[in-house]
């Protein structure tokens, strides 16, 4: 069909037509309608999006019968809510290198590099029957802002070395940050926010 379109795989023929005879044509239309389903089919899963992964590690040996012994795990967020665990202590880590560092802990698991996507951990059904759900991140802004998001999602999480005390004993480590904003102060406890009444002990 010329300049049309082939009703057998959807790809546009260009013909030239010179003194009566096709001078040039453009691709040769699929021979045959298996191919054309091929095609059609390609380009359907090309326009789906690729759903949110997270990158989890089984650090309790009991665990890791139920995973096939695998300790580091990125998966979609649905394939590990359908696993079977039921993990006592849930760690959230904001960096990477830290969680790769973590050693054996018996009765945990520990997800790696959430940044502010912490919440989507809601969708892992067996994470709420765990007992203690513990968050350990940067001592800033950017790493209190994903405990306070945490805490909205598991009220009770309890923050790893995010205190007033670890930061004056780190201190000539750290550097000028940001603020926090106002609206994510009221998950943060008085230990971590730090003494309001002197500048070079507050966190914010």
């Amino acid at each position: 069909i010329p300049g049309g379109i082939c009703a057998s795989c959807h790809w546009r023929t260009w013909i030239q037509s010179g003194s009566g005879r096709a001078a040039a044509s453009f691709r040769i239309c699929c021979a045959s309608s298996s191919m054309a389903s091929m095609t059609l089919a390609s380009m359907r899963f090309a326009a789906c999006a690729e759903p949110a992964r997270l990158r989890m590690r089984v650090l309790c040996p009991r665990l890791l019968t139920r995973v096939g012994g695998l300790c580091d795990i990125e998966a979609p967020i649905a394939e590990l809510a359908a696993l079977q665990l039921a993990p006592t202590i849930s760690l959230v880590v904001e960096n990477l290198n830290t969680g790769i560092a973590l050693p054996d802990f018996d009765g945990a698991v520990a997800f790696m590099r959430l940044g502010l996507a912490v919440d989507q951990l809601a969708a892992i059904g067996w994470l709420r029957g765990a007992q203690r759900h513990l968050y350990w991140g940067d001592l800033d802004t950017h790493g209190f802002a994903i405990l306070a998001r945490a805490r909205r999602r598991f009220p009770n999480t309890v923050s790893v070395l995010m205190d007033e005390e670890t930061l004056l004993a780190h201190r000539l480590a750290g550097g000028a940050g940001g603020h926090l904003q106002r609206t994510w102060t009221s998950s943060i406890t008085s230990a971590e926010l730090g003494n309001p009444r002197s500048k070079s002990t507050q966190l914010f």
